[in-house]
């Protein structure tokens, strides 16, 4: 959608998530306006990596968890 490299601004992928909300205008996905739907549920369907991202010395199912914290690692196994 939009490229994001050293030196610009994580302003649209932040607007996509609502980290933030535009002061005009607005963003939509498929003609709803983000500011329509709750933060938490938009989160749940968006996976993003900023630049300045964290390595944790994790598995792969110890990863997937971090994200749905209602997770358990018989189900991440099972994924």
């Amino acid at each position: 959608m939009w490229p994001v490299s050293s030196g610009r601004s994580g302003a649209p992928i932040k607007l996509l998530c609502r980290l933030y909300d535009p002061d005009k205008r607005s963003v939509t996905w498929d003609g709803v306006d983000l500011r329509d739907i709750d933060p938490a549920d938009l989160r749940e369907r968006i996976g993003v990596v900023f630049q300045d991202f964290m390595e944790y010395d994790l598995t792969a199912a110890e990863n997937i968890m971090i994200g749905d914290l209602t997770a358990t690692a018989a189900a991440a196994r099972a994924s």
